[in-house]
């Protein structure tokens, strides 16, 4: 038996643990094979794979009848949008990110009351996505933060929310808690940063705008070859989320 002779529902499990990429040149190969790997419903779950959603619920798509879910899938890749989870997401403003093309990293804050820095401390939060096949280990201990004066801030504390893995069936597995957690192609992974606040900033954009950069090793896990990603912290989309109302209270938008 050909493999395009499989049952459809042999074929969709056995497409979605390709990568994006990888289907999309199957479609390529003949009539047959962009029919096999065009499927509508196979593109729908190679969304949910890529970006965890469980459902989408945008309501300009659904008023537009038909859901092409391959250009859907393909306009998300071009926004970088983040991955979902009760901690990530669409809903969580980004205010720093990378430039690189295999892993993506986005930073985002979990902002106090009244926009003040809390305790002294920021508490923001890294969401790393490995979009490459090649698997990586990271270890929140060589996490560190910069200041633009180059000095790291005076203390930070790392957790893991958990480690979010993809899944071939499109499925939105739970978080995997690990000392040494592994990201294959589109798992992601979520730290709880919280960090020393410059001691002369009273609000959180004036903390934030005093950082630099996060950097955040990696291992290739069958090469053991090193890897360092930079995420950028910037300064637009720091202020664009902050309002200072009348009477002079903070709002984080």
């Amino acid at each position: 038996m050909k493999l395009e002779d499989l049952p459809s529902h042999v074929l969709s499990r056995i497409f979605l643990c390709l990568d994006a990429e990888s289907l999309a040149k199957l479609q390529l190969l003949d009539s047959r094979w962009n029919e096999l790997a065009g499927s509508n419903e196979l593109w729908r779950m190679m969304l949910k794979k890529r970006f965890h959603v469980q459902s989408v619920n945008n309501k300009h798509l659904m008023n537009t009848g038909a859901v092409e879910w391959k250009n859907v899938f393909s306009n998300w890749v071009s926004i970088r949008r983040m991955p979902s989870s009760p901690f990530s997401g669409q809903r969580f403003p980004v205010l720093g990110r990378n430039a690189d093309t295999d892993v993506y990293i986005w930073l985002t804050i979990r902002p106090s009351e009244d926009c003040h820095v809390s305790s002294g401390h920021l508490n923001l939060r890294l969401i790393i996505q490995n979009v490459m096949a090649a698997p990586l280990t990271f270890e929140s201990s060589g996490i560190s933060f910069t200041l633009k004066d180059g000095q790291p801030p005076a203390e930070r504390s790392i957790s893991d929310l958990g480690l979010y893995k993809s899944s071939c069936t499109g499925d939105v597995n739970p978080p995997e808690l690990t000392k040494y957690p592994l990201l294959e192609e589109y798992d992601f992974i979520i730290y709880n940063c919280q960090v020393r606040a410059p001691p002369d900033a009273v609000i959180e954009p004036d903390a934030l705008e005093r950082f630099s950069e996060v950097q955040i090793p990696a291992r290739e896990h069958k090469t053991k070859s090193h890897r360092l990603y930079r995420c950028e912290f910037v300064e637009s989309e720091i202020w664009k989320h902050y309002e200072c109302l009348p009477g002079g209270f903070w709002v984080f938008t």
